[in-house]
């Protein structure tokens, strides 16, 4: 493009320089012959330079949209769509085009789940990685909660796995409509789904995430064969502000706080808050292999509180 735009300039610059220093510069060449082969030149470089200007208009207009949008492509905004045109220019605009799409699909298969159509485990440990940083850094507060179906087996064995599909699809619905656009929901494994509540305290989460419950346990989800069953959901939150978050310790708590919901009753939320250092509680290990152990009172440095 530049090189189009110097060749342009040079011809007639050049024209011009000669009879800049050498005013009369056709008139002392008497020969009418050498005079016309001049003017043909002079003509000649004007042709030129018209043409690359126009040359280089048209591929700076033409083609300005294409090098936007993979400019946009490269930033990570696969949403781009560029309207095909004719020719080479065309061919490159539906290139471009297909480059977003095949982007835009792979970046969805690495962070949605597929099920759900929520932010995959991946996704949602890595947004939370990113919250927290922030929120220490800037001294803001932050909560996490962790949401399990209640009973969720049972309706596997009862309806069959495609009505527990349904329901887990249900549920995730339910829950993503519900939140704030600021929030963020994945499903962290199973029947077990992971809330991001930017800038809320354990309280107001605790607010958010019970009005969750109860718009779960109102709906009725169809499970096929014109049936639907209504299920409920256990909520364990977790939070804090500024250098004391670390990701790890939120999803511990929360985590903690679950399933002492789960182990003390179900269809309720608890919140993780710091006890005495003698207190006893019921404390479910974060492991899959953990988890499928009685549940046991052990000494504990936090106590789940349930919300009033």
């Amino acid at each position: 493009m530049r090189l189009l735009g110097v060749l342009a300039l040079a011809a007639p610059v050049a024209v011009g320089i000669l009879f800049l220093i050498v005013p009369n510069a056709m008139d002392s060449w008497s020969d009418a012959g050498t005079r016309s082969v001049l003017a043909a030149l002079v003509a000649g470089a004007l042709g030129v330079s018209l043409t690359t200007g126009l040359m280089a208009t048209y591929l700076r207009h033409g083609f300005g949209r294409l090098i936007k949008a993979a400019e946009q492509i490269a930033s990570g905004d696969y949403t781009t769509n560029v309207r095909p045109g004719a020719g080479l220019e065309g061919r490159l605009g539906t290139a471009v085009n297909e480059i977003a799409r095949t982007l835009a699909e792979t970046y969805d298969r690495a962070t949605i789940d597929r099920l759900t159509g929520v932010a995959n485990r991946q996704a949602v440990l890595a947004e939370l990685f990113t919250e927290a940083e922030r929120a220490s850094r800037y001294e803001r507060p932050l909560s996490v909660a962790f949401v399990d179906i209640d009973h969720f087996k049972s309706v596997n064995d009862t309806y069959g796995h495609a009505a527990g599909d349904a329901v887990l699809r249900g549920v995730a619905r339910t829950m993503a409509e519900n939140l704030r656009t600021s929030d963020m929901i994945g499903r962290y494994g199973g029947e077990e789904f992971m809330l991001i509540l930017t800038e809320t305290g354990v309280d107001e989460a605790a607010i958010l995430t019970e009005k969750l419950r109860t718009s779960v346990q109102r709906q009725r989800y169809p499970i096929g064969g014109g049936q639907s069953i209504s299920v409920t959901i256990s909520v364990g939150v977790a939070g804090g502000s500024g250098q004391h978050l670390r990701m790890e310790t939120l999803v511990r708590d929360a985590d903690t706080a679950m399933y002492s919901a789960k182990s003390l009753g179900r269809n309720q939320t608890y919140i993780f808050a710091e006890p005495d250092d003698d207190a006893r509680v019921p404390r479910a290990p974060i492991s899959a292999a953990g988890r499928a152990e009685p549940y046991r009172s052990a000494r504990s440095r936090a106590r789940p509180r349930r919300l009033p």
